[in-house]
């Protein structure tokens, strides 16, 4: 019987061989093995680096950010911001901003928001002043930065 490490060398080799020649006989043939034993053993193989690929991915990230999971993506402070403009929703002033701020709130007066809160923390260039604001100016929308009392 052969050793458990010399078996596994001997399927690397297998699975080697096989891209190598891109045949299953020549493989099969060379080592001795029938050529459904060498698929099968290109198959496990296959099916171990997919797992092993698989363990490896990040956990995809929550569907929506709430106030409660917005994590700190910097060390910087939390930066809170009203925006005001015509025409304005929570929706509209959500596609504008980049994935560190978030709508934390909106003023509703009848069927149209008065003004929308937003919130966020600045990283990697992505900043209230720097990028956040003239963003939403480019929309038609304007925000003031407010003081966070926290």
């Amino acid at each position: 019987m052969i050793a458990r490490t010399s078996w596994q060398k001997l399927e690397d080799d297998v699975v080697l061989s096989v891209r190598l020649t891109k045949g299953w006989r020549p493989t099969a043939a060379r080592y001795g093995l029938s050529v459904s034993k060498v698929k099968r053993i290109v198959k496990n193989n296959a099916r171990r680096e997919r797992e092993a690929r698989e363990s490896r991915r990040r956990p995809a990230p929550p569907a929506s950010r709430t106030v409660s999971n917005l994590r700190p993506v910097s060390p910087g402070p939390f930066r809170l911001a009203a925006v005001f403009g015509l025409d304005i929703t929570e929706e509209r002033v959500a596609r504008y901003l980049p994935s560190n701020y978030e709508v934390l709130d909106s003023d509703v007066v009848g069927s149209q928001c008065d003004s929308v809160l937003i919130g966020g923390r600045d990283s990697a260039g992505w900043t209230m002043e720097g990028y956040v604001v003239p963003r939403l100016a480019s929309g038609g929308m304007f925000a003031t930065e407010e003081a966070d009392d926290q």
